[in-house]
């Protein structure tokens, strides 16, 4: 039986890459194949991942530029920093890294500090 391809590790996010990383990290993410996260004004179609009872919505683009362009279209006062403390109006922690964004909807400082981490520490890349 062949094995499953590996994720390709060319310094851009990819579904795979994104989940890799968080199991790596201990978090047990669930990939959702039934629901489509909206975050309007992106248009870039998301996944959403469970981690337990919180919730990931991982949106991809082309590259890091694409990212940035469609960041800079987002209201950021509806949401807050992973490195922020967490606000009593509940809203979503927003993480940008590389070529993807993500929108964590959880309450817990711990898993908002470790979802953070283990995204902004870069996207996979070939060793040189």
């Amino acid at each position: 039986m062949a094995a499953a391809p590996a994720c390709p590790a060319d310094g851009r996010w990819s579904q795979c890459a994104i989940i890799e990383r968080l199991e790596r990290s201990g978090l047990a993410p669930r990939l959702d194949s039934t629901a489509v996260p909206d975050a309007p004004p992106l248009a870039e179609r998301g996944v959403l991942v469970h981690l337990g009872r919180a919730q990931l919505e991982v949106y991809l683009f082309a590259d890091a530029g694409a990212r940035e362009r469609a960041a800079a279209r987002l209201d950021r006062s509806r949401y807050i920093e992973y490195t922020a403390n967490i606000t009593m109006d509940q809203k979503p922690t927003l993480i940008m890294s590389g070529n993807a964004i993500v929108i964590l909807h959880s309450r817990s400082n711990h898993q908002r500090e470790r979802v953070g981490n283990a995204i902004t520490a870069g996207a996979p890349s070939r060793a040189p």
